[in-house]
């Protein structure tokens, strides 16, 4: 049987069970909705536009075109869950960029993270601010000089392999002059 008695809930009641009498786990988490505002009882934050949020509630009115009080409601429960939830991934986009902003302090973490399958790259004494200001120009400058490197590097290396008479110093010159040490 349906009861139509109505029964209001307080929103402004503290959030604590009646057995409770200490403030304390209210008093934890009391400014929580303060710092993210996604359970503020409010939809629109002191520092939000209200008017977007009106304009998000007059076009769901004007899409929907509800019928009755019921409709109308649901219709600003649905702007208000969009309001929230665009609130939430901004929120998450801002923890996201400052993870990315502490990460990048260091070039021991975003250069393994940047390219994980290359072995040997580990940042270390690399200041990750130089890499920033690279022109592509300067980037493939930078690679052509590391595969010569490389080429370099594998023919001396093949020449040790194979041995023989003085191949030591026979590697030793196919390498380039400026790492022969």
């Amino acid at each position: 049987m349906h009861s139509t008695t109505n029964t209001s809930i307080d929103s402004t009641a503290p959030l604590l069970p009646a057995a409770d009498k200490s403030p304390q786990p209210y008093e934890v988490v009391r400014f929580n909705a303060l710092k993210h505002g996604i359970l503020s009882r409010y939809t629109v934050l002191s520092h939000e536009n209200h008017a977007d949020y009106e304009s998000l509630v007059n076009s769901l009115m004007d899409e929907h075109l509800p019928a009755g009080a019921t409709e109308q409601h649901l219709i600003e429960e649905l702007a208000s869950v969009i309001w929230r939830k665009r609130r939430v991934l901004q929120a998450e986009g801002a923890t996201i960029n400052k993870g990315l902003k502490e990460s990048a302090r260091s070039a021991k973490t975003i250069i393994p993270a940047a390219a994980p399958f290359e072995m040997g790259l580990s940042g270390e004494g690399t200041d990750i601010r130089n890499l920033m200001h690279l022109k592509p120009e300067d980037v493939t400058e930078s690679q052509r000089t590391a595969r010569h490197d490389l080429d370099a590097t594998n023919k001396a290396a093949a020449i040790l392999r194979k041995g023989g008479d003085r191949a030591y110093d026979r590697a030793l010159r196919a390498l380039l002059p400026d790492t022969r040490e």
